[in-house]
């Protein structure tokens, strides 16, 4: 009880985009409640907050915590959504396209699946890939049932590949 008390304390600072005070809540909680899945919560948001913050470093750091022993499956797509983006800033397109695999293996929403092969294809046409983006862009545009944003992005994917 205490726990779910203190969570929405910080989600409150979050919400009212108070993220210094959200970033010691979630600290106290990931120290006081270890192991848990409060614990798990905090580091998922405060990476979330350090994301935001562009403060890639320590994003990652409480990412990767995060996704190393989570149970909690609807945020862990986000989490590996996360760290590719940091690993593309990285330049690290390798890293960044198996974290969004990781994340699509980990998903349990053809919406996060979608989304995730979306952002794979377009790195693999920034890097000359064409076939390989094409072939995930056409599958996602031949599904049958799929929120019209992804078909829409598939398709705009395809206008973009050459030849």
């Amino acid at each position: 009880m205490e726990a779910n008390f203190k969570l929405s304390e910080a989600m409150i600072a979050v919400e009212r985009g108070d993220a210094d005070n959200a970033i010691v809540q979630f600290e106290s909680m990931i120290q006081e409640y270890a192991n848990s899945e409060t614990e798990e919560i905090g580091h998922y948001y405060l990476g979330k907050i350090f994301f935001d913050q562009q403060n890639y470093q320590d994003a990652e750091n409480q990412l990767r915590l995060f996704v190393k022993s989570s149970s909690m499956d609807i945020l862990v797509p986000s989490a590996y959504k996360m760290l590719a983006v940091i690993s593309v800033e990285n330049g690290l397109i390798d890293e960044a396209i198996s974290l969004y695999e990781k994340g699509k293996n980990k998903s349990s929403l053809g919406q996060h699946s979608h989304d995730l092969s979306l952002c794979i294809a377009k790195l693999e046409l920034k890097r000359g890939n064409h076939q390989k983006a094409k072939t995930i862009a056409e599958k996602i545009v031949k599904e049958e049932f799929i929120v019209e944003k992804a078909k829409q992005m598939a398709e705009e994917l395809l206008g973009q590949i050459p030849g």
